[in-house]
């Protein structure tokens, strides 16, 4: 898969959360929708790669929020690909979106089934607007909002590697869950709970983790995601929208190839991919 361009838009204001799995993190805030952020991150990288909506061929988007998505807040499930078409005027573009944390995975999944439908450029998207989920006061986890939007085309040379966290190999760690609140009565009313039990050295686990699997590919320099606070010099985590970060910065440092590592806090694995980049120049 290349990668040629990169976008991303996150809320200005932070929350602060304590607890073994807290840190600041972008938060949209009251009515904002995920579409005030998904849609300047898609022109900026349309922009940069000089592509217009019309030459889209396949939109992808994943999402765990299960509203504050689109301006209809009666709509309840984590489905963005079809909206933003519309309102980009991708009318071209065949779209599906996937219920997955795993930006790595979903990746190395539209590579292959891309390149096989012959696509050319395709967008991927990434956003959170998580208002409508309860953050784990217990442990301090919560969602980083945002919106991340990667302009690829398939190449079909992606390679795909899953790997256990690190620390002690008997560890057994418990899994994010996100119950639903089944008493749901009005648009307004907490959609569902983040539940990610407290557990001693999550974070140091999840980092090993990264290092080993991007030890399997010694070649390559890696980017990874930041879901916790504990460890990072200001506490601030962006989650999968870190990566739009490093992956700017590899541009800037011209590098062709490289690892892109992601957390799953649901199967509580690393998985990584590997990616081309088109130079910030490239267009």
């Amino acid at each position: 898969m290349l990668i040629q361009a990169v976008g991303v838009n996150l809320p200005p204001s932070y929350v602060c959360l304590d607890g073994p799995l807290g840190g600041e993190r972008p938060r949209a805030q009251g009515d904002e929708m995920l579409m005030q952020r998904l849609l300047p991150a898609v022109r900026e990288a349309l922009d940069e790669a000089s592509v217009q909506p019309e030459e889209i061929d396949l939109i992808v988007g994943l999402a765990l929020s299960p509203d504050h998505l689109i301006e209809n807040r009666d709509i309840m499930a984590p489905k963005i690909g079809h909206p933003l078409q519309k309102v980009l005027g991708a009318k071209r573009a065949h779209v599906f979106d996937l219920t997955d944390s795993s930006l790595a995975r979903a990746l190395y999944v539209v590579d292959t089934l891309a390149s096989d439908q012959g696509y050319r450029n395709v967008l991927v998207v990434r956003g959170e607007s998580s208002q409508g989920l309860e953050v784990d006061s217990e442990s301090g986890f919560a969602l980083a909002d945002g919106a991340l939007a990667l302009l690829c085309q398939p190449t079909g040379k992606a390679a795909f590697r899953r790997g256990a966290l690190g620390g002690d190999p008997a560890q057994e760690w418990l899994p994010l869950s996100i119950p639903l609140n089944t008493d749901i009565r009005q648009v307004g009313d907490v959609k569902g709970h983040l539940n990610l039990p407290a557990q001693p050295g999550l974070p140091e686990a999840v980092r090993a983790g990264f290092t080993r699997l991007a030890g399997d590919f010694p070649q390559l320099n890696w980017v990874r995601e930041e879901w916790f606070g504990q460890g990072r010099p200001d506490g601030r985590c962006l989650g999968p929208f870190e990566l739009a970060l490093q992956l700017r910065a590899a541009q800037r440092d011209r590098l062709e190839e490289l690892l892109l590592i992601s957390f799953d806090p649901f199967g509580m694995v690393v998985e990584g991919v590997t990616l081309e980049l088109a130079g910030e120049a490239h267009a």
